[in-house]
């Protein structure tokens, strides 16, 4: 299934210098619904492509153990952000009640430390990537939002694609939700993309469990696009 991009609109963003708010901006460049009463439909929003085996146990310890707290605005590398999204972000938080600091998950950007979680990461194949672990952990949220992600591919965002594999068990009390579906009960190394111009998403974590994955994100080649539309491949990582 292909999700719904609209090129000619991803080339031609509305303003964000009108708008207070990260969220209304987002949303004005959106083609999602936004109606809580219409239910998404398997995969019209994210799409499971797979799974990994293999063990990689005693290097999630590790990558747990080396994971710092973000805020949405510590989140990208120095240099990375633009401060007006920055503010917009921090204006949704304080609008709602929350504060600017809030955690919204840990991250490890050392991949490349650990050899089989880099494996997994290499294996799709893309170009000019981001390789990112996200461990949120008991009480970090994700509040609802929009990914912004045209600069990986400013000529055709079309192409950009961001894949996330989880690296352990789902567990009561974790959430993660695409438009008004819930993405849940996964096993440790399954793999989905989903709609990232489009549909709003958001995670918490309420177990007493790291919730690990991994995240890549980055322009798809032709091998990429073979190796997510098997959807029922299993790939093994030793």
């Amino acid at each position: 299934m292909a999700f719904k991009f609209d090129k000619d609109k991803m080339k031609y963003l509305t303003n964000p210098d009108d708008y207070k708010s990260n969220w209304e901006w987002t949303k004005s460049n959106s083609n999602y619904h936004f109606d809580k009463n219409t239910v998404d439909g398997e995969g019209e929003t994210f799409r499971v492509c797979g799974t990994f085996h293999g063990d990689w146990k005693e290097e999630l310890k590790q990558v747990i153990k080396d994971s710092k707290p973000v805020t949405w605005a510590t989140r990208g590398k120095k240099g990375e952000r633009k401060d007006k999204f920055i503010e917009q972000e921090e204006y949704d938080l304080t609008s709602a009640g929350a504060s600017a600091d809030l955690e919204v998950s840990n991250f490890n950007r050392n991949c490349e430390k650990y050899t089989k979680i880099n494996e997994i990461a290499e294996y799709f194949k893309l170009e000019n990537f981001q390789k990112r672990i996200h461990v949120q952990t008991t009480g970090q949220v994700w509040n609802l939002h929009i990914d912004k992600l045209y600069q990986f591919n400013p000529e055709d965002p079309s192409k950009v694609v961001r894949i996330t594999i989880m690296l352990n068990d789902w567990e009561p009390g974790q959430f993660y939700m695409y438009g008004n579906r819930m993405y849940e009960r996964w096993k440790a190394g399954e793999i989905h993309i989903f709609d990232w111009p489009n549909t709003p998403h958001s995670t918490a974590n309420t177990s007493y469990v790291p919730r690990v994955s991994l995240q890549l994100t980055g322009t798809r080649t032709e091998d990429t696009d073979a190796i997510l539309n098997e959807r029922d491949h299993y790939y093994s990582v030793e």
